[in-house]
């Protein structure tokens, strides 16, 4: 982990170009077990490619960023063991010691506000 796509495309190339062959396209494509979940009140829920270190603030950005409805105080982080943390978005931008990192498996809901 800590590659990008490219670099990681890259040194798989050069593994084999030109020992084994002479030209070599390299595709890297993410099974269900290297995403996360974003939900809610979101523009573009849905499952997310985990691409390397996410956090909660990145990954409601790679959803679309927040709709107007959501509630930017109360988003849950759950854990793929279960686990369960609240995040308050905003302190979260602001500053990173309330960013939580998103792994694997993890799911963020963005609930709707109610005022």
């Amino acid at each position: 982990m800590g590659k990008s796509d490219g670099e990681l495309q890259k040194e798989i190339r050069d593994s084999y170009v030109p020992k084994y062959y002479v030209r070599l396209t390299v595709t890297l494509t993410y099974s269900q077990e290297l995403s996360y979940s974003v939900l809610g009140e979101v523009r573009q829920p849905g499952p997310k490619a985990y691409s390397g270190k996410t956090t909660v603030t990145k990954a409601v950005g790679a959803a679309g960023g927040p709709t107007e409805f959501a509630d930017k105080r109360k988003l849950v982080l759950t854990r793929a063991n279960g686990t369960k943390l609240k995040v308050n978005y905003k302190k979260a931008i602001e500053d990173p010691k309330f960013d939580p990192q998103v792994f694997p498996g993890d799911s963020i809901n963005v609930p709707k506000t109610w005022y």
